[in-house]
């Protein structure tokens, strides 16, 4: 899902479509939060649902997403202590999973806990 939003980002494209998970729509609130996507809907039932998601353009019209890393890999994940994590708006946005729900690393500091660290968007 987030090289999808990358590459849709890079050729301009207004939404992208995505299957539905609920870690997935959890990860779509934080950047909707931050300004990195306008708006997400979501469409279908039961097996078959799917995300539209609404990507954000500045003026200029380039994209709010410019970089996508995930960090935390199946063959590698990454935890992060409440302490050691970045808060530097200029490093993007880095998105942690923890025990109180999927949020930014600035409010999970902020909240002073820690978690896995999911990915960072720039």
């Amino acid at each position: 899902m987030l090289i999808a939003l990358k590459n849709a980002q890079t050729v301009q494209r207004e939404t992208v479509v995505v299957f539905y998970s609920k870690i997935k729509a959890e990860i779509i609130s934080v950047l909707e939060k931050n300004g990195y996507v306008k708006s997400s809907v979501i469409k279908g039932r039961r097996g078959g649902k799917i995300m539209e998601i609404t990507l954000t353009y500045n003026d200029d019209g380039e994209g709010a997403i410019t970089d996508v890393k995930r960090i935390s890999k199946l063959s590698r994940r990454t935890y992060v202590p409440a302490k050691k994590i970045s808060r530097s708006k200029r490093m993007g946005l880095t998105v942690i999973t923890t025990p109180k729900g999927v949020m930014s690393g600035e409010e999970a500091s902020r909240l002073n806990v820690g978690g896995e660290v999911i990915c960072r968007v720039i």
